[in-house]
């Protein structure tokens, strides 16, 4: 047997498991308006009017929304100078509003109009006829293109020159809710490995890595269970995955698999508390 791997169930295992996130400290508002403050100082220290922010994890970072990406613009622009401003389809303008953690006016466009002239026209509003626009850098082309037609009077420059200046630089918090995310998850990913055996399936393990983030203290969305998103086809990627070894020709188990002798396995459990800030660090908000 290989060390680690086997020799246990899941009942024991979870009889050992306890919430581990008590004294964790999420990023709050202040960590936020923080974090705006910095970005402006940026922009002015390199002569950038204003930051535009789509549904993307930029906007979450900034400003705690967390949206899924449609074909409707929906962000937020930061000017150098003065309060944010946010971006909304008119019918989402209630939603956007229950969302918002930094206070900040919301303008909306219409089904009719495009978005790209409503972004123009706020920029006005906040002083910039014209300038150095900077773009979340994970805005999707169609509107970039748009803006680049309907506010070519703004020279458009790539975000990241704020947005990750900013995030590539932790903060005592952020790094402690990281290295907290890195030891729940490592718990998890090595009770996993104690509970295989051969026939065990992928939706049992999935269940198992679900449930032992649930018990640790872990957020995990209650709409995609592993049994389901099998009978729908779907990847086991959302939060734990169980699959072959890539080197063995598949990756990522899209049927239902048991676990024999001489199959090489990789799990991928993924922690996830509230809505994280940074989701490239699988972190609790850093």
């Amino acid at each position: 047997m290989t060390i680690g791997v086997g020799g246990s169930t899941p009942a024991q295992e979870f009889a050992k498991m306890a919430d581990r996130t008590g004294g964790v400290t999420l990023i709050d508002n202040d960590d936020r308006a923080a974090r705006i403050a910095a970005a402006q100082a940026l922009m002015r220290e390199t002569g950038i009017d204003a930051l535009y922010l789509d549904t993307s994890v930029n906007l979450t970072y900034f400003t705690g929304i967390s949206l899924k990406l449609t074909e409707r613009l929906h962000g937020a622009l930061i000017p150098a100078e003065g309060p944010i401003v946010y971006l909304s389809p008119a019918f989402e303008e209630p939603k956007t509003h229950s969302m918002l953690k930094i206070p900040g006016e919301i303008r909306c466009w219409e089904e009719h109009e495009d978005p790209a002239h409503l972004v123009a026209d706020s920029l006005e509003a906040m002083g910039y006829a014209k300038g150095t626009v900077a773009i979340d850098p994970h805005a999707p082309f169609f509107n970039v293109d748009g803006l680049r037609k309907h506010a070519n009077r703004y020279d458009l420059v790539n975000g990241a020159q704020i947005t990750g200046a900013l995030r590539s630089v932790k903060t005592p918090r952020e790094i402690a809710l990281m290295q907290r995310s890195n030891d729940i998850a490592l718990e998890v990913h090595k009770a996993a490995a104690r509970i295989l055996h051969a026939g065990i399936t992928t939706p049992e393990v999935e269940e198992f890595i679900l449930e032992a983030f649930r018990r640790l203290g872990g957020k995990v969305p209650p709409e995609r269970p592993a049994h389901r998103a099998l009978r729908r086809g779907h990847r086991l990627s959302a939060w734990g995955r169980l699959s072959p070894d890539p080197r063995r020709g598949r990756h990522g188990a899209d049927r239902y698999r048991l676990l024999r002798r001489g199959l090489s396995l990789r799990h991928d459990p993924k922690l996830r508390l509230r809505h994280p800030e940074r989701p490239a660090t699988r972190g609790l908000g850093a």
